[in-house]
């Protein structure tokens, strides 16, 4: 049975259980797993279990020490977790730490993220404002450009050099700007301005339409 919805405005606590909905405006701590519809956080929020929802907006600070997943999170603010983080729709504007994997369909980024293990998605879109760190990456399309809006340019001055910094990328078709990476795997692979490669492996085509230092290209 679902409980009713909970808001929390100043200092509270959620118990394990289900939920129709959940805001944090204040500070409020997750003490165990819950399965919610959906899940707001705009001020500070702690999750000791696991978070299972359809939804999860975080315009404010999220730290989980479980699992957590579902259909959509969008992140405008700051979400740091322990483990693997799972949904079909990921939008990232703010910032998303992750101390394992973190797997979904689609991903939009252009905030910043720092995965210590594997970033695996059929679609994975980055824009790069910001130095992002990501072990490695698995897709079936993977795109990372440096984000040219002057807004971006202006906001973040002082990291107009921002790169991605990447053990390993491999999926079907990659498209690349500014990516510091050992191993480049895939079938089309497009290569534009300021990327540091070590190696690429393809399959079909490479197309190098950019100023990049590639020290070894193999067609496999």
């Amino acid at each position: 049975m679902l409980e009713n919805n909970i808001n929390i405005e100043g200092i509270g606590s959620i118990r394990e259980g289900q939920y129709e909905a959940i805001t944090i405006d204040g500070v409020g701590t997750i003490q165990g797993d819950i399965s919610v519809k959906r899940i707001e956080v705009n001020g500070k929020s702690k999750a000791l279990g696991k978070i299972s929802c359809n939804e999860m907006d975080v315009n404010g600070y999220c730290k989980t020490k479980g699992i957590i997943k579902g259909k959509f999170l969008e992140v405008n603010g700051r979400v740091n977790s322990k483990k693997e983080v799972s949904f079909d729709n990921i939008k990232v504007s703010g910032e998303l730490f992750v101390n394992g994997n973190c797997q979904c369909e689609d991903l939009y980024l252009d905030g910043r993220m720092k995965i210590s293990g594997l970033l695996s998605g059929d679609n994975l879109d980055l824009n790069i404002s910001k130095v992002n760190e990501i072990k490695e990456i698995g897709g079936e399309k993977v795109s990372v450009k440096k984000n040219k809006t002057i807004y971006k340019l202006l906001f973040f001055s002082k990291e107009r050099n921002a790169k991605l910094i990447c053990d390993e990328i491999e999926a079907d078709e990659i498209y690349l700007e500014n990516t510091y990476c050992n191993i480049v795997r895939g079938r089309n692979i497009t290569i534009g301005d300021g990327c540091v490669l070590n190696k690429i492996e393809y399959t079909g085509e490479i197309n190098i339409t950019g100023k990049s230092e590639i020290k070894e290209k193999v067609y496999l």
